[in-house]
């Protein structure tokens, strides 16, 4: 990244992203330098910050998926106390605690921005990425792909991701916005780095790896809830008829 120029790190602008975009540029540039590729630089890049970011995903989406399960519960709620607000919100809290959901469970997707931002500002004052090719046709991670093969990849991807990922909202105006969100980040994506669309290629595929996992630990965890119920009523069934035989010895003495 820096070439032979000691002094260049210090006079770099980063601009307000500096705090996280210029650790991101030293990792780019140590795994540029044991790969000799900056694409596979940027990949590596993307799974550490995947894998840093996997636990509070994860949890963000355990609870969107918790909410979806609930919300016909929660549409309940809004219409049985909609003219007592502070009745519904303690409703709405109990609801949470019952199920185990964090209401702020999505709000740690937002910590992915900051990063994607801090990664665009990277690539756009880190001059080891101009004329850096990856493979096949691209041949500048800091130029847009000239076939939009990458943005349009992405934009699958997202999409496909974004059908993944539990949704409460019910209102069909507001699902069209939420889904076509994608492809008008898809139609930016055509204008960004390369480089930037590979990284949120990469994202979006772990990030759909991770969905189908959560998925599965949802279900699990449902499985066991569903047995320790069945093995509760057995317990409270077997009880009922050892009170009732004991009364009926009591009665014949």
């Amino acid at each position: 990244v820096w070439g032979e120029d000691a002094n260049l790190p210090a006079i770099i602008d980063y601009g307000f992203m500096e705090v996280l975009a210029k650790p991101m540029a030293w990792i780019l540039d140590v795994f540029h330098k044991w790969t000799g590729n900056w694409g596979l630089a940027i990949i590596l890049l993307t799974l550490i910050v995947r894998g840093l970011l996997w636990p509070v995903a994860q949890k963000s989406q355990v609870s969107m998926m918790r909410m979806s399960k609930i919300a016909p519960l929660m549409q309940e709620i809004q219409e049985k106390y909609k003219d007592d607000p502070a009745m519904m919100q303690q409703k709405q809290l109990e609801l949470y605690q019952t199920h185990k959901i964090n209401p702020f469970g999505c709000l740690p997707l937002l910590l992915q921005m900051p990063i994607f931002f801090a990664l665009y500002r990277c690539i756009f004052v880190t001059g080891g990425l101009y004329n850096a090719e990856f493979i096949f046709w691209i041949k500048d991670l800091s130029a847009p792909d000239p076939y939009f093969i990458l943005p349009i990849l992405s934009v699958v991807l997202l999409v496909v991701q974004q059908l993944l990922t539990p949704s409460t909202v019910k209102n069909t105006s507001q699902k069209v916005m939420i889904y076509s969100m994608p492809v008008i980040f898809g139609l930016m994506m055509l204008f960004l780095p390369s480089g930037l669309c590979l990284y949120m290629i990469v994202s979006s595929g772990i990030g759909m790896v991770q969905s189908f996992y959560v998925r599965r630990v949802v279900a699990r965890e449902e499985a066991e809830e569903e047995e320790e119920k069945k093995n509760d009523t057995i317990i409270e069934n077997l009880g009922s008829k050892e009170r009732r035989a004991a009364k009926r010895r009591e009665e014949k003495v």
